[in-house]
């Protein structure tokens, strides 16, 4: 695609110049033009002061453009997100804040943002903040939708697995480059919905197999060996490996040798294990469906047991853990449980998530994953939200970060992974997306009211 800059001034116009160029919904603003992609839900933004447009920035969302008087702009994205642009300097504009709700309009340095039933909100559009999203992972083309419902990270490295509409797949991608470069892309089979890094190997969970790879091999990531476990969750500590199973089983692998793992111990869950979390002290949590949350002993590898059970009131699919504090994803929100006294769980609190911020009763999400990161709950939804909350009220939790990451209604979060300031989330987002890598440097959306008074609209 071609981008052609004409002279106005001359009858008829003249043709300037012409440059390499993507999308169809064009804008200009200032200095800028702003190319959007909707069916990639990206975005290219050109300098064009000099005549022939320059491109200076690509943006991994695209939406409708409310420019401010001053060096701001807004974004309101496909999403229902806003994103704030510091257009400034017009060879380098860059994106200093993100907030959930669609800009309307600039008062000053502040942007009156519509929250659906929820009403209207203002947000200070020159401060920083927020979850800024950054990157738009590539996927192997070929493969159809594809569908991730694990991820993990290592040294310069994001790894994902899922399923395409032609089978499992594995995914690796660089970290160190930015964006971060596809490594590699190896069929697994079978629908893959379990991954964990032990030591400098991989571990993958399918629907009929378990896997152990090296993928520190310059051809590819290498098997060592296959056990044959259906595996639905899987998560490491040392050496360890905690398999749950299809069955509804939770096996205890010893890794030491990563070509020859042992079969320690098995125990029979009261539900289907969704996901993991070694706790310490011998203490394994479990999400295991409409069971809620599972704690196992698992002090002795050799001889597991199921040590107690909370009813959460919903299917469990996700848990983390905060000092003594689980944070669990489920189907009917966020719940959370002091496990402090493993005999005893006791939950503490059960809310909905909004699918507007003002607004909790409207739209509730389904919770499916859930990653605990610097202070904050991240809550991924079936919906394609994730959710922040301050791991210091659990009795309370209290949103402090909202972002929508897809508009579709068949889109969800499958998986959270912390590296530094960048979050990664893996999912399914669009057809050709279903892995963001999102900025938390200052993840905390920005309100300065939720409900404007009368009075500002007089």
């Amino acid at each position: 695609m071609r981008l052609a800059a004409y002279d106005l001034a001359s009858e008829p116009p003249a043709l300037i110049g012409v440059a390499d160029g993507r999308g169809t919904l064009l804008r200009v603003v200032g200095p800028l033009l702003m190319a959007g992609q909707t069916e990639a839900f990206t975005a290219s933004i050109y300098d064009r002061s000099a005549g022939v447009p320059r491109l200076v920035a690509t943006l991994p969302f695209t939406g409708h453009v409310v420019p401010s008087p001053g060096g701001l702009m807004a974004l309101a994205t496909v999403t229902g997100d806003t994103s704030i642009l510091d257009v400034s300097d017009p060879a380098a504009p860059r994106v200093t804040a993100s907030y959930h709700g669609s800009a309307s309009a600039w008062v000053g340095d502040q942007v009156l943002a519509a929250e659906g039933r929820a009403g209207l909100a203002i947000h200070d559009g020159a401060r920083a903040g927020g979850p800024i999203v950054r990157a738009r992972l590539d996927i192997p083309l070929g493969n159809g939708r594809t569908y991730f419902y694990a991820a993990a990270v290592g040294p310069s490295r994001v790894y994902a697995t899922g399923n395409t509409e032609r089978g499992g797949i594995l995914v690796a991608w660089d970290t160190s480059a930015d964006p971060p470069a596809l490594v590699f892309a190896r069929a697994q089979g079978a629908p893959s919905f379990a991954l964990a890094k032990v030591g400098t190997h991989l571990v993958v969970g399918a629907g009929s197999a378990l896997e152990v790879l090296d993928p520190s091999s310059p051809g590819g990531p290498v098997l060592l060996t296959t056990l044959p476990v259906p595996t639905s969750c899987l998560t490491a500590d040392g050496n360890l490996v905690y398999v749950g199973t299809l069955a509804s089983d939770l096996l205890i692998l010893d890794l030491a040798d990563p070509g020859a793992p042992v079969e320690l111990g098995r125990v029979l869950l009261p539900g289907l294990p969704y996901t993991a979390q070694a706790a310490g002290l011998g203490l394994l949590l479990v999400a295991a469906d409409r069971a809620g949350l599972v704690l196992v002993d698992v002090s002795n590898p050799t001889a597991p047991f199921v040590r107690s059970s909370l009813d959460i009131g919903s299917a469990a699919f996700g848990v983390a853990l905060d000092g003594s504090t689980a944070w669990i994803a489920a189907a009917a929100g966020l719940a959370t449980a002091d496990v402090s006294k493993p005999d005893r769980p006791a939950l503490l609190a059960q809310v909905d998530l909004p699918g507007e911020p003002f607004n909790p009763q409207y739209d509730p999400q389904t919770g499916f994953s859930v990653g605990i990161h610097q202070g904050i709950a991240y809550v991924g939804t079936v919906g394609a939200m994730v959710e922040g909350f301050d791991v210091r009220f659990p009795a309370s939790p209290r949103l402090v970060s909202l972002q929508a990451l897809s508009p579709w209604s068949n889109s969800y979060v499958g998986a959270l992974a912390f590296d530094g300031t960048s979050q990664y989330v893996a999912g399914h987002f669009d057809d050709l997306l279903a892995l963001l890598r999102v900025d938390v440097t200052q993840p905390r959306n920005l309100v300065v009211l939720p409900t404007p008074s009368v009075g500002l609209f007089r």
